[in-house]
């Protein structure tokens, strides 16, 4: 349920156009990707950790520890 309601939070953030340098939404972004880790589903995982970072290339929970940590997986 936690990754179906990070995904609801992540798209509100976005139709509402308050999706850039929100840490907000940086941070439900991350925690959806942390949900599809726990469910094994790691590429859809990824796919959060690298859009969090395209919105902010410096997020270093992302970069030096969330991204090497699944690419370890």
């Amino acid at each position: 349920k936690a990754q179906e309601y990070f995904k609801k939070g992540v798209e509100l953030f976005e139709q509402q156009g308050s999706s850039d340098q929100n840490w907000l939404y940086l941070h439900a972004v991350v925690w959806e990707g942390k949900a599809h880790e726990e469910l094994g589903q790691l590429g859809q995982a990824k796919s959060c950790y690298q859009k969090a970072l395209r919105k902010h290339p410096n997020f270093v929970w992302v970069k030096e520890e969330l991204l090497p940590q699944l690419q370890e997986k």
